[in-house]
């Protein structure tokens, strides 16, 4: 009995030790040093979840972009120093995570997913810290009198106006148009059928039948789309990513959609090579929008190639597979970084602020990303940047342009003021 009581000791003076050990390593991160000479950067990442077919690469877009920046000397001579946190596609715990980079002293910060900004907007105004969404945005994201969220793509109904402005140009039927639309139950989903969109089918000469709504994790969507078939759709307008679309695009092959000439249009990043390669042949003839041009296209868009290398040197992707949600990301980082120039341009790094990176956000103007066929401008009355969309289809498994750039409503012809 005492062998086995001085064994016991032993053991807990040896679980001592080691503890005493581990506090005795941590105790030089707790010393106070000189300060860091950074730019602090929380990143909203998404690797995890229903939403992470589409949102991983936004996520490296997003943080890829960051890291091409430091490897260049960050932003004028300053390094920006990227915090990230997985959501596991749950925007809500982004609200914890926005107190976190808070205490951290970020002096902004990135989402991957719209709802996030909608769930933190008031939080970016108290606590001056500006928050660049990598997607579209929602009314609820619009923060008074000045916005503190801004976003690559405007609000989600803008984003529809385009794909409705070819819907109907590209219309050779004998009577109008009838569309349906199918979305994943989240705020910047449904937004994206409201906001003026049923009165623009209206004066466009087509007929919306209304929407159908799918839980964020879905294994059938078979009910959704026999609805819309029943009411003789011709197209359906789908604002589902991830997993919840490679489930609805199998569905519509299975229910063969097509051969009764139902044809699928996703929203904008909403199909890439990640998407196809788990879908399929039932991704096959799937059109979609992008905001972005082919990465192929380097000498017009010399950007391209910064993307190329990020993505094949940091990823390992094949030029041709770079998908279109990683512009997504990258979209998102490039305004930030530009605004986060600007402003140490104007202020110098001493005296950088939350407040005047956002007033420098609200400030882009006739920026040329060297992506896009337009230069960039933001304002307070319009706090995002990609004002054109074009239409893509899989053809064989690969994706080809079928349109041009088709420019968005905006939020004024929608009848829809949200900015103002």
């Amino acid at each position: 009995m005492q062998k086995r009581s001085r064994k016991i000791g032993l053991v807990l003076v040896s679980f001592g030790l080691a503890f005493a050990l581990l506090l005795t390593l941590a105790i030089p991160v707790c010393e106070a040093g000189p300060a860091e000479k950074v730019i602090k950067v929380g990143c909203r990442c998404c690797f995890t979840g229903a939403l992470a077919t589409t949102a991983v690469p936004i996520s490296y877009g997003m943080l890829d972009y960051l890291r091409l920046t430091n490897e260049r000397g960050g932003v004028n001579g300053v390094p920006i120093k990227i915090m990230w946190e997985d959501h596991r596609s749950q925007a809500v715990k982004d609200v914890t995570t926005h107190k976190r980079f808070a205490s951290a002293g970020a002096v902004a910060e990135l989402c991957v997913i719209a709802a996030s900004g909608e769930f933190t907007a008031p939080m970016q105004q108290r606590d001056q810290i500006p928050l660049m969404n990598t997607c579209g945005m929602t009314p609820a994201q619009v923060t008074k009198p000045i916005p503190w969220v801004f976003g690559t793509g405007g609000v989600w109904s803008q984003q529809t106006s385009g794909a409705l402005k070819w819907l109907k140009a590209s219309w050779t039927g004998s009577r109008p148009l009838r569309w349906g639309g199918i979305c994943l139950d989240l705020p910047e989903m449904r937004a994206s059928y409201e906001g003026g969109i049923p009165e623009l089918s209206g004066r466009l000469g087509m007929e919306y039948v209304g929407l159908e709504v799918m839980p964020l994790s879905v294994i059938d969507t078979s009910v959704e789309l026999l609805r819309l078939a029943a009411k003789d759709v011709d197209w359906i307008y789908s604002m589902v990513y991830g997993a919840g679309l490679v489930v609805m695009l199998r569905d519509a092959e299975r229910l063969e959609l097509q051969k009764k000439g139902i044809r699928i249009l996703g929203g904008p990043q909403s199909v890439d090579y990640f998407i196809i390669s788990a879908a399929r042949a039932a991704c096959e003839g799937a059109y979609y929008t992008r905001g972005n041009p082919s990465p192929l296209e380097t000498e017009k868009y010399p950007g391209m190639k910064d993307v190329q290398k990020t993505a094949t040197e940091y990823r390992g992707w094949d030029v041709e597979k770079i998908p279109d949600t990683y512009f997504a990301g990258w979209f998102g980082s490039l305004g930030l970084v530009q605004a986060i120039t600007q402003a140490i341009e104007k202020v110098g790094y001493e005296n950088l602020t939350g407040l005047l990176i956002r007033d420098s956000l609200a400030s882009i103007k006739d920026f040329d990303t060297g992506i896009l066929p337009y230069p960039v401008s933001m304002s307070n009355d319009k706090p995002y940047f990609v004002t054109h969309l074009m239409v893509c289809q899989v053809r064989q498994g690969e994706v080809e342009g079928v349109s041009d750039f088709i420019p968005m409503s905006t939020d004024v012809e929608l009848g829809y003021p949200v900015y103002k």
